[in-house]
C-alpha cells in the first residue's frame, strides 16, 4: 500500500482511493474527484470532544468468552527473509513466547524468486533455514501461513528481470504463469514440504497484494488462484487455501489490469461504483468455478485475507469486518470463514509522511487498539508487519530492529502474552480508548490501549469507511446509467449531485470535528477504573508503555552505537574462528583453506570438504561453539539494553484507593495493564 501528500484542491478526499485512481484509472483530475467522493460515502459520526475523565469499567461477573484469550492476541508477524537477528537469538525469544498466533512466510523472498528449476526449487525447500523454526513455532501450539506470493523466473510469462515500476520487484516474480500446470506443481511441492514433511498443517496464501504486486490481468489470477488450489489439494486433501490477500480492500482490479482505453476506463468506474471490487470478483470465481479433477464443486476458500494500514483502527474493523462476511455469505461461503488480516501496521513504506510512527510510543498504542479493534470485530488471526525490520535505512516497521532490539509495539504484545482466564465484559466512554480485561481466579488482567489518531489516519481510509455503508447510492448509480456521465465528469441529475454535497459537507466536518479532539486528546488524558464487583485488590501491579516507559525508541541511537561497536570488536572475527580451529586441532593451513570457503559464502557442510574426513567433526564442533559464544555475548548485550530504565516493560505496584476506583492521568498515546489480585 503506497501513500501520497494531500493536495489542496483534493483536500480531504481519501489518499489511499486517490491514489489507486491515479493508478488505475488515468483520466482527468475533474473525474477522480467526483469518482471518489460518490464512493466515499456516509459520515460515521461526528465526534465531540472527549470527556475528561475516560471512565473504564469492568464487570467480572460478565463473562462473554468461554474460549479463554484468543488467538488474534497471540504473538503473530511477517518473516518476508530470514534476518541475521534470528541467528542472534531473536528466534528463540519468538519461540519463547507464550500463546503464539500466527507467523507468516514469504515463500517468494525465501524460495520462490531465488529457484533456478523446478529441482533447485525442491533443493532450497529441503535446506530453507527456517524449516527447524516453523516447526518448534507450530509445537509451541502457533498456526503458519505460507504467502505463496512470486513466480519463479523459469515458470514466468514475462522472465524480465527489470524492477517493476513502483515496487522493489522483478518483473518475472509478479507476473502470470506461462503454465498453469507448471504452477500448480510448484504449489503441490510447496504443499509437500511444509504439509506432508514439516508436519504444519499451514494456511496457503494465493498471492500477495494482487492490486499492487501482481502484473497479470484480473482473469488470469483468478485461473491461478485455481490452479493453486488443484496443487494444494493435490499434495493434501484437507490443505487449507485462502486469499486474496488485497491491500485495498475497494480496489477493482490487479495491478496489470489495462486501463488504456475509455472502455477500460468504463468499466472500472462501474465495477467500483458498483462494489465489484477484486476482493468480491475473487469470491465469485471461487464460488463458479468446479475442480472436477479433485471432486469439488466450488473452489474452496478456507480462509479470507486482507491488509490495511495508516487506519484508525476503531473505525475500521467495525466497518470492514462485517462487510468481509457479507460478501463471503453473499457467494455461499460460511459467514464464519476465518478472516485475516495478513499485512498490518502505521505505514508501510518509505518514506514515512508523519515520521517514525511505528518506532515510538504511538506504533505500541495503535497496536494494541488494532489487536483489541480486530478481536471484537471477529478477526480470527493476524499477522503484524513485520517481526523485524528489513534492513533498509530508514523503516522503522518491525517489533525489533535488524539488530534484535525490541521496539514499544514488541512491548505491547508482551502484555497481551500476559493475558490469562475468561474474557469479562468492559466498558470505555471514549472510543479511542480501547480495553479488554479477563479473569482468572482471584486474578483480573485489564488491558488499556489509549490512541490519538494522526493527522493522516483520519483522513487516508475514508474511501473505504465510506463507500461500503454507501453501496446503496454507488450502486443506483450503475442502475440508472450513469457510469458514462460520472466518468466524462458531466453533470449528475439534482437528486444524486445533491448527495454527492452531502457526502462532502460530511466527510469534511468529520474530519474537522476529530482533528480538534485529536489535537485536545494529545495532551493526555486523565483515566478512572472501577473494576466493579471485584472489589479492592489485595495487590496491583502496573505495566505501561508510553514516551519514557517500554519504549526503545529515545535511546535507539545509543543501542545501535553498542551494539555496532560490539560487531566491529570481532564477535565471529576470522581470528576467533582460526584460533578455536587451532584448539580442535587443525593446522594452520588446514584452518585458512577452511575459512576461504566460508568467506566464499560456502554453507559449512560444503566448505568442510576441503578438510580431511576425520578433521570435519571437531572442525563442525569449533565453529559451532564460536557461533554460540558469539550469539551469547550478543543475547547480554540486548538484555543489557532492554534492561535501561524506561526501555523494557516493567512491573510497578500500585496502590489502589479504599474507594473501590482508580484514578490515572496517561499520556495520548499509551498502553496500561493491570494486573489486579484479590
Amino acid at each position: 500500500m503506497k501513500t501520497v501528500d494531500p493536495t489542496e484542491h483534493l483536500r480531504g478526499v481519501a489518499l489511499p482511493a486517490r491514489e489507486f485512481a491515479r493508478r488505475h484509472v488515468p483520466v482527468a483530475w475533474p473525474f477522480v474527484a467526483l469518482l471518489v467522493a460518490l464512493i466515499s460515502g456516509l459520515l460515521l459520526g461526528r465526534a465531540a470532544l472527549a470527556a475528561t475523565p475516560v471512565k473504564v469499567e469492568v464487570s467480572v461477573r460478565d463473562v462473554i468468552g468461554s474460549g479463554g484469550v484468543p488467538r488474534v492476541f497471540g504473538f503473530s508477524g511477517n518473516v518476508w527473509y530470514t534476518p541475521e537477528a534470528f541467528g542472534a537469538g531473536l528466534d528463540q525469544r519468538i519461540l519463547g513466547m507464550p500463546r503464539p498466533g500466527l507467523l507468516r512466510l514469504s515463500l517468494g523472498d525465501q524460495v520462490l524468486q531465488h529457484a533456478t528449476s523446478f529441482e533447485d526449487l525442491q533443493r532450497r525447500l529441503e535446506t530453507l533455514g527456517l524449516n527447524d523454526f516453523l516447526r518448534k513455532f507450530h509445537a509451541n501450539g502457533g498456526r503458519v501461513l505460507i504467502g505463496i506470493d512470486g513466480m519463479p523466473r523459469w515458470a514466468s510469462s514475462n522472465p524480465s528481470t527489470d524492477v517493476r515500476k513502483g515496487t522493489n520487484l522483478p518483473m518475472f516474480r509478479g507476473s502470470a504463469p506461462a503454465d498453469y500446470a507448471l504452477w500448480s506443481r510448484i504449489v503441490e511441492a510447496a504443499v509437500q514440504h511444509f504439509n506432508n514433511k514439516l508436519k504444519l498443517n499451514a494456511y496457503f496464501e494465493a498471492w500477495n497484494e494482487p492490486n499492487f504486486y501482481y502484473s497479470g490481468t484480473n482473469e488470469q489470477f483468478m485461473r491461478q488462484y485455481t490452479a493453486t488450489v488443484l496443487g494444494a489439494r493435490r499434495a493434501d486433501p484437507n490443505a487449507l487455501v485462502g486469499g486474496p490477500a488485497v491491500s485495498e480492500l475497494v480496489g477493482a482490479t490487479t495491478g496489470g489490469e489495462s486501463t488504456q482505453t475509455e472502455a477500460d476506463k468504463l468499466r472500472i468506474v462501474g465495477q467500483m461504483l458498483d462494489h465489484r471490487y477484486l476482493m468480491t470478483q475473487f469470491l465469485q470465481h471461487a464460488a463458479r468455478t468446479p475442480l472436477p479433477a479433485l471432486g469439488l464443486a466450488r473452489l474452496p476458500v478456507d480462509f479470507f485475507s486482507w491488509h490495511s494500514f495508516y487506519v484508525d483502527p476503531t473505525r475500521h474493523y467495525e466497518l470492514v469486518v462485517p462487510y468481509i462476511r457479507k460478501a463471503l455469505k453473499a457467494n455461499g461461503y460460511s459467514a464464519n470463514t476465518p478472516i485475516f488480516n495478513t499485512e498490518w501496521n502505521i505505514a508501510p513504506d518509505l518514506p514515512y509522511p508523519e515520521g517514525d510512527l511505528n518506532a515510538t510510543e504511538v506504533g505500541a498504542a495503535y497496536a494494541a487498539s488494532t489487536l483489541i479493534a480486530m478481536h471484537e470485530a471477529g478477526v480470527a488471526a493476524q499477522t503484524y508487519q513485520m517481526i523485524v525490520d528489513p534492513g533498509v535505512a530508514g523503516h522503522y516497521g518491525g517489533m525489533f530492529t535488524n539488530w534484535g532490539v525490541p521496539r514499544a509495539s514488541f512491548q505491547a504484545f508482551r502484555m497481551f502474552s500476559m493475558l490469562r482466564g475468561q474474557q469479562v465484559r468492559t466498558r470505555s466512554t471514549d472510543r479511542w480508548v480501547k480495553t479488554v480485561a479477563f479473569a482468572d481466579g482471584d486474578t483480573l488482567y485489564l488491558l488499556v490501549a489509549s490512541l490519538v489518531p494522526s493527522a493522516k489516519m483520519l483522513v487516508s481510509d475514508d474511501a473505504t469507511l465510506k463507500s461500503l455503508p454507501n453501496e446503496e447510492f454507488t450502486r443506483s448509480l450503475v442502475r440508472d446509467g450513469l457510469v458514462g456521465q460520472v466518468a466524462r465528469g458531466a453533470g449528475l441529475p439534482a437528486s444524486a449531485a445533491g448527495r454527492v454535497r452531502e457526502i462532502e459537507s460530511d466527510a469534511e466536518q468529520r474530519v474537522k470535528s476529530d482533528t480538534s479532539r485529536a489535537n485536545e486528546r494529545r495532551r493526555g488524558l486523565a483515566l478512572e477504573i472501577d473494576v466493579g464487583d471485584f472489589g479492592r485488590p489485595r495487590s496491583a501491579t502496573r505495566y505501561l508503555i508510553d514516551a519514557t516507559h517500554g519504549n526503545v525508541y529515545p535511546q535507539l541511537a545509543k543501542a545501535k552505537g553498542l551494539l555496532e561497536a560490539q560487531e566491529k570488536s570481532g564477535a565471529v572475527s576470522p581470528s576467533r574462528l582460526r584460533d578455536a580451529l587451532g584448539k580442535a586441532g587443525l593446522s594452520v593451513i588446514a584452518a585458512d583453506e577452511l575459512l576461504a570457503a566460508l568467506g566464499r559464502g560456502l554453507g559449512f557442510e560444503e566448505a568442510q570438504q576441503v578438510l580431511p574426513s576425520v578433521q570435519r567433526a571437531p572442525a563442525r564442533e569449533a565453529v559451532s561453539q564460536t557461533m554460540r559464544d558469539a550469539v551469547a555475548r550478543r543475547q547480554a548485550l540486548l538484555q543489557e539494553i532492554e534492561g535501561w530504565p524506561g526501555a523494557g516493560l516493567s512491573a510497578e505496584p500500585l496502590d489502589w484507593p479504599r474507594s473501590g476506583g482508580l484514578k490515572l492521568d496517561l499520556q495520548g498515546n499509551s498502553v496500561l495493564l493491570l494486573v489486579l489480585r484479590k
